[in-house]
């Protein structure tokens, strides 16, 4: 029901230098236009976001689950994007 948009045109998205072990990508998360009853009611991994991640030649796939507040706008702008109620 998500997609993420990097606000970032860079090939890669995001680069660290050796021994820095982590980095931040900013990133706008927007409804993708699913707004039929089955996409909206069966979703059951909606805020388990998949993030494609490469290490040299290994890749492989993060999850990241955004906190309580930040799911609940998220279903906000879902339903809002779907013309659903007030966005509850």
């Amino acid at each position: 029901l998500l997609d993420f948009i990097a606000l970032t045109t860079s090939t890669p998205l995001l680069s660290l230098p050796a021994g820095r072990p982590e980095g931040r990508l900013a990133v706008v998360l927007r409804s993708n236009g699913r707004c039929d009853s089955h996409a909206l009611s069966q979703s059951t991994q909606t805020f388990l976001l998949r993030v494609g991640v490469r290490v040299r030649s290994t890749s492989t796939q993060v999850i990241v689950i955004p906190s309580q507040a930040a799911q609940r706008r998220l279903k906000a702008m879902i339903h809002s994007a779907c013309g659903i109620g007030n966005g509850q």
